[in-house]
């Protein structure tokens, strides 16, 4: 293949030394690893990449290129093929490398280590391969880095851009020079867009396109009240392109406005095409995206590209509600990623309720982009201030534990006791047959919907429905759908739905069917978003037989004897009624840091609690999540003797037992983690954690 001059210089100087690499977006990182093994037939490589994903792309890549001396790895897959370790899949089993000092287990040397995208490295993962290089035990080794700075979008994990510049301080590990090289040419990204990124964006000239292309980039001004002609804009594109080669990124996916533009913009779309929406950061199943528009989180693109991409929120709003610690004078490098994943097309949508993002070149952006849309909103004076006075923090309990720092989470189980108690299941009752998944024809196309959550959620609304309660809460949230119908929301679409609910809701008793229907009424009320429940319309909601309603009233019964849980308790934890919170606020400097939930069960007689996992496997998070919610309970006054967590589908009870005390000092750490790991650190900050890393 032709290689271009750069790519060539890397290669050529690599066995006589060390590496560094900026590599823009697209600039043939993999390519140019490959044809280092390809070139230099009698030395071994190892390629370690960020991610799996990317593990299996390159592998499959040197597969059908038939190149024998090089191996693929990522950060876990090295605990299983060189340390041996069996359930290599979690941060976990790094950890447990390195404080067991395990012995390599692997004969193959090599001569070359590439380190690719170690702009997304962490301290952990550093301290990893520094011990990985030393049991590798060859003073001849060449170390290779590459990355990008502006793809560094993981400081929430604790990512750097430090492991890449200042590589050459870091891997100190032989007596070789360090050289510093670039990728500047995209093959992926087309001309128009680096001439904007160039021009308009970062306001100088740093990636250059091997992609000429005459199609333009477009910016939209949008009036969020008003979404028809922008929807038809976006319909006619995706028509052009196709589905399964769209990105809609935007800075979230979660939201609860019904009234939010990304939503009236999912539900027009969705009108049209099956959505894919991104929510769960476990789910890795990619049959879930087929036939489908994939709607995702900037920060879970990369490494990714389509021909069509749509960025939302390309506006000022983006520093006022998700980068509040951000300098707003200065280019946000989240949206250089979003738009650099693109192969032919970039559509960039900026709400005319907001001003535009203070750093762009709006002159160079009249010569750069195609501007649709009131174009003297671009004139719109920025704020040029953030607006980060608001220092409250507000967490779900879920969402703690999302990107949480390994280590505090390999203390907590460390700490934690774990016993399994016998569940005699009297009645022979059997969840294994629950569907997770369902096939579904949707606009002409065969798709798969994830079902899990509505049947988890299930096991306690059944409970309450038999309690009483479960139709006044049902009530409450259809109230909410109909205030929104009130307002004449054009581009919200449940009004057939509504009336359907009102019929179920006006029966004695409901069937199966009714409250599976019921239960994905409340996810689409709670999220705005009613792309699922039009989705699963199809099935009829009879994915679950009437045997999952009675085999969770005897599942219940038989743990319940006293009938005393209570289901869907609301909990709340903040400075006010707790220590560890209050003292946390005080150290940051925050007015408030909130933490809510909703445990599945309690029982005040039995000072008991529950929670209900119908899912194929159990993990560390949900561990945590169930002491969450049992020292949520016992601040806010009530006894705890026993915590249980019910793995339904495999029908085992599982008793947790830690100290509340130790607890505290995990949930302290947690939360300071999640309070503070965006913020910017100094170079002595960097290198003080580094050396302080335990």
């Amino acid at each position: 293949m032709n290689l271009s001059n750069e790519q060539k210089i890397i290669i050529n100087n690599i066995i006589e030394n060390n590496i560094i690499v900026e590599a823009v977006a697209g600039s043939g990182k993999t390519t140019t690893a490959l044809e280092m093994a390809k070139k230099y037939k009698n030395k071994n490589f190892l390629l370690i990449t960020y991610n799996k994903g990317l593990k299996d792309d390159t592998r499959n890549k040197v597969k059908l290129l038939d190149i024998y001396n090089i191996e693929i790895e990522n950060y876990h897959s090295l605990t299983i093929n060189y340390y041996g370790k069996k359930n290599g899949t979690t941060d976990t089993s790094i950890i447990e490398v390195i404080n067991d000092n395990n012995k390599i287990i692997n004969n193959y040397i090599p001569d070359v280590i590439i380190l690719d995208e170690i702009q997304d490295m962490n301290t952990l993962y550093y301290k990893f391969i520094l011990k990985l290089i030393k049991d590798i035990n060859n003073d001849k080794i060449s170390i290779c880095v590459l990355g990008d700075r502006k793809q560094t979008l993981y400081q929430f994990k604790g990512s750097d851009y430090r492991f890449l510049e200042k590589a050459d301080d870091l891997f100190n590990v032989n007596n070789k020079n360090w050289l510093r090289l670039k990728l500047s040419t995209s093959f992926r990204v087309p001309s128009k867009v680096c001439n904007f990124l160039n021009k308009s964006f970062y306001k100088y000239d740093f990636i250059y396109s091997n992609n000429l292309s005459d199609i333009d980039v477009d910016y939209i001004i949008y009036d969020p009240s008003n979404i028809n002609k922008l929807s038809k804009k976006i319909l006619n594109e995706i028509d052009k392109y196709g589905i399964e080669n769209t990105f809609l990124l935007s800075n979230s996916t979660k939201t609860s406005s019904n009234i939010n533009p990304l939503n009236n913009i999912m539900n027009i779309i969705n009108d049209n095409y099956a959505l894919y929406v991104r929510e769960n950061i476990r789910r890795k199943d990619k049959s879930f995206k087929k036939n489908k528009i994939e709607i995702t989180t900037i920060n879970s693109t990369k490494g990714r590209e389509k021909d069509l991409v749509i960025v939302y929120g390309f506006d000022e709003f983006y520093f006022k509600a998700y980068a509040k610690e951000e300098n707003c004078k200065y280019p946000c490098d989240k949206f250089y990623v979003a738009i650099t994943r693109a192969k032919q097309k970039v559509i960039l949508l900026h709400s005319s309720w907001s001003s535009p993002l203070c750093f762009l070149d709006k002159k160079q952006l009249l010569y750069t982009c195609n501007i649709i849309g009131n174009i003297d909103i671009l004139f719109k004076k920025c704020e040029n201030k953030n607006n980060n006075k608001n220092n409250d923090k507000m967490f779900d309990v879920t969402s703690l534990t999302e990107y949480a720092d390994s280590n505090i989470i390999y203390k907590f189980i460390k700490s934690l006791h774990i016993e399994e108690i016998p569940f005699l299941n009297k009645n022979n009752v059997d969840f294994s047959n629950t569907p997770f998944s369902v096939n579904i024809t949707y606009k002409n196309k065969i798709i798969k919907e994830d079902v899990s959550a509505i049947n988890g959620s299930l096991i306690t609304y059944i409970q309450l429905y038999l309690k009483g309660n479960f139709l006044e809460e049902i009530t409450q949230w259809i109230n909410i759908i109909i205030e929104i119908k009130k307002q004449e929301d054009i581009n919200f679409h449940l009004n057939r739905e509504i009336e359907r609910i009102n019929e179920i809701l006006e029966k004695k008793s409901l069937s199966m069917k009714e409250l599976t229907e019921l239960t994905c009424v409340i996810d689409t009320a709670q999220s705005g978003r009613n792309y699922k429940y039009l989705q699963l319309k199809d099935t009829n909601f009879e994915w679950l037989k009437d045997d999952f309603f009675s085999n969770t009233i005897m599942l219940i019964k038989e743990i319940d004897k006293t009938n005393s849980i209570k289901f869907e308790k609301s909990l709340r934890l903040n400075n006010t009624n707790s220590i560890v919170i209050k003292k946390l606020c005080e150290e940051l400097n925050f007015n408030s840091i909130t933490i809510n939930g909703r445990c599945d069960g309690y029982s005040e007689l039995d000072k008991t609690i529950w929670e209900f996992k119908l899912t194929k496997s159990i993990d560390e998070e949900m561990y945590f999540q169930t002491l969450m919610y049992a020292y949520m309970l016992y601040i806010n006054g009530h006894e705890i003797e026993n915590i249980y967590l019910f793995d339904i589908y495999k029908l085992k009870i599982i008793k947790l037992s830690l100290d509340f005390k130790n607890f505290e000092e995990v949930l302290y750490d947690l939360l300071k983690f999640k309070c503070t790991q965006n913020k910017v650190k100094s170079d002595e900050q960097f290198f003080k954690e580094l050396n302080n890393y335990e």
